[in-house]
């Protein structure tokens, strides 16, 4: 039988701007005082955290800015969900904003090589002469692998967001809010929105080269990865989806554009539904099925003709992964039939009457 936790109603009188009901809402779901306004009217100015708030920002957009003044190559390693296709091409855009000309985006095949950086990866980033390998959504749990990159002498940037190893590889910087050694304030960015913190980070160092409508315009794929990657939509989590929604109900991005009409949205009325149900799924499709290049492909098209295509094909990719999981659930049902049709007859109809619920 079912055991209901009722909330205590509040003792504490609500604020002024706020209503008795919507503030035992809040309290509920344990949002603190301080941040009911931001949670309920969030505001880009007000509620954005400085960049430079991470310990290496400083030292990361230094070596970005050398690597770039000396014409080196640089290499972006991505993964190849959402969070992996849309933080690749967010850094790939402001590197080539900031000048770079040679940069590579490498994303794994999820069956072939899985996830993160590999030594087959590696070996072909030495052989291939990269002089900067930067990772996004990966990289914090690949020590080997950044060791023989460093002993090769090719330093690594880690963009991430997943939790701090016991051991850390010996990266030349990392940016990662939920390493211990993190000042950063806020520790729920997914990886796209970690690199949007370098984009804001490269406005305040030169805000005539990264201007205001670059760093706006960016925010469609930073709410497309968050939503994607199920990260908590609070403090600034919040900021950057809302305000990332209004930019993506009027995205410049052709790609996109081609995706949500194969998706049957209208762009106006978009919300963190349609990214949670009906983008993102096909964006992540393109890594569960074949390759994830496919998705990247899309979202940096120019031509909508060619858009137009690469979106069916992330479409028929949708379909294909539904079978798969519909087949994998068929699949689980019969063995535990079979399964719970094994423990009748060794151990007998009693004792299994009630052992398996499906």
């Amino acid at each position: 039988m079912a055991t209901w936790d009722i909330k205590k109603k509040s003792t504490q009188p609500e604020p002024a701007t706020l209503s008795q009901i919507i503030f035992q809402l809040l309290k509920n779901r344990d949002i603190p005082e301080a941040d009911m306004l931001s949670f309920l009217s969030p505001s880009y100015d007000r509620d954005s955290v400085d960049s430079f708030l991470f310990s290496q920002m400083h030292i990361i957009c230094e070596k970005i800015t050398e690597t770039i003044k000396e014409k080196q190559h640089i290499v972006i390693h991505g993964d190849y969900d959402a969070d992996g296709v849309c933080s690749s091409i967010l850094l790939c855009e402001l590197l080539q904003k900031l000048g770079a000309e040679q940069i590579d985006i490498f994303l794994p095949h999820r069956d072939k090589e899985g996830y993160g950086l590999n030594m087959n990866t590696v070996h072909q980033f030495i052989e291939q002469k990269k002089e900067l390998v930067i990772t996004v959504d990966c990289g914090s749990t690949s020590v080997e692998e950044i060791a023989l990159l460093k002993q090769q002498g090719i330093p690594t940037i880690v963009l991430d967001h997943h939790h701090e190893p016991e051991k850390l590889p010996e990266f030349y910087a990392a940016l990662n809010p939920h390493f211990s050694s993190e000042s950063y304030p806020f520790k729920h960015l997914c990886s796209t929105g970690v690199v949007f913190k370098l984009i804001q980070a490269f406005r305040k160092k030169d805000p005539k080269l990264i201007d205001e409508a670059f760093e706006k315009w960016s925010l469609d794929l930073v709410a497309i990865a968050t939503v994607a990657d199920c990260m908590e939509l609070v403090g600034e989590n919040r900021t950057l989806v809302s305000y990332g929604l209004t930019v993506l109900q009027k995205t410049q991005r052709i790609g996109l554009r081609a995706l949500i009409i194969e998706s049957a949205i209208v762009q106006e009325s978009i919300d963190t539904y349609h990214i949670g149900f009906m983008i993102a799924p096909r964006i992540n499709a393109a890594g569960r099925m074949e390759h994830a290049n496919t998705a990247i492909a899309l979202l940096m098209e120019k031509d909508f003709i060619t858009a137009q295509q690469l979106a069916k094909e992330l479409h028929g990719l949708l379909g294909l992964s539904d079978l798969s999981q519909g087949n994998w659930f068929l699949n689980t049902i019969v063995r535990l039939l079979l399964l719970e049709q094994v423990l009748k007859d060794t151990l007998g109809q009693e004792e299994v009457s009630h052992s398996i619920i499906l």
